[in-house]
């Protein structure tokens, strides 16, 4: 953190019924200059082990906010979604860290989400609805992330203040070649849209997943038929590129 090796990748969210480019979900990377790129899968771990991961979690925040206001200077008005930890629900004096953050860039937070999976482990929902529900207040979106691969789906989705539902990639990408995985999916869909919740596709890879999801009225998707996650100046010149494309339609 201290040297910069972490930096932010950037994965397109768009509107599954009109193609617009809703936002972008950020994705932590690690640039060692000795080993080169390295992924969550391999630092998460190491630093939920090392008790680094609420610092790395500011971090993360620090580095999204800066880059959203660099976007909103642009005239791009990007919603970008980050995770967040359950361990970060159990900080002392969480809020006050939170808008000390925002302070640095902004004095009206907007077009932020916030994405607590949803096999994390929360020890008291009753305190996670309070915390939840102050940073609502303060401008954030909540998700609720990797939808249906916990124990205790329901019921954070019942007690806790969450605006968007993930569908997880491992229904997603099967969805168009089994029936189980399709008749999940459609399943999820079905119940956020009932909840008056946005429901988002994680790993939409082919025309027939996304022809099944748009059907179902799915309202917002993400995965490599769209876009791979990309690093800023990749994914500046490609959403210049869209937008460009989308003037000219």
């Amino acid at each position: 953190m201290r040297q910069g090796h972490f930096f932010l990748a950037y994965q397109p969210k768009l509107e599954l019924q009109s193609g617009r480019i809703a936002g972008v979900e950020a994705l932590l990377r690690w640039k060692d200059p000795d080993c080169g790129m390295i992924y969550p899968d391999s630092f998460i771990p190491l630093a939920e082990r090392s008790r680094r991961i609420v610092e790395l979690t500011w971090h993360v925040l620090d580095l999204a906010l800066t880059q959203q206001t660099c976007w909103h200077a642009r005239g791009w008005p990007l919603n970008i979604a980050i995770n967040i930890p359950a361990q970060l629900l159990r900080t002392p004096n969480m809020l006050t860290a939170f808008d000390r953050v925002v302070a640095r860039h902004t004095s009206h937070l907007g077009g932020l989400t916030l994405e607590l999976t949803e096999s994390a482990s929360i020890e008291c929902l009753s305190h996670a609805c309070q915390l939840l529900s102050a940073l609502r207040e303060r401008g954030c979106r909540l998700a609720l992330d990797d939808f249906g691969t916990g124990y205790s789906s329901l019921t954070q989705l019942y007690r806790l203040p969450f605006d968007e539902l993930k569908l997880d990639r491992s229904f997603v990408s099967l969805c168009d070649k089994d029936h189980e995985a399709r008749a999940i999916t459609l399943a999820i869909v079905d119940l956020g849209r009932r909840l008056d919740m946005e429901v988002v596709a994680e790993g939409i890879e082919t025309q027939e997943q996304h022809g099944l999801l748009k059907a179902a009225h799915c309202h917002i998707g993400q995965g490599y038929l769209f876009a791979r996650p990309m690093a800023q100046e990749q994914f500046n010149g490609w959403y210049s590129h869209q937008a460009q494309a989308s003037t000219l339609a």
